[in-house]
């Protein structure tokens, strides 16, 4: 398990320095939702925007 975002059961892993994987668990599954370059303004990442 990485670190939560929220209570969203949504979770982020740190891949590269640059890149995050944010992921959902659901039962036994773990569902890939994007990857996010950690170079872009976080706030976009939060509200669920690509730009």
């Amino acid at each position: 398990m990485f670190r939560r975002i929220g209570k969203r059961n949504l979770y982020e892993a740190l891949i590269t320095p640059h890149n995050l994987m944010i992921y959902k668990l659901v039962s036994d599954e773990i569902h890939i939702i994007t990857f996010w370059d950690t170079r872009r303004n976080p706030r976009v990442k939060s509200k669920g925007q690509s730009k």
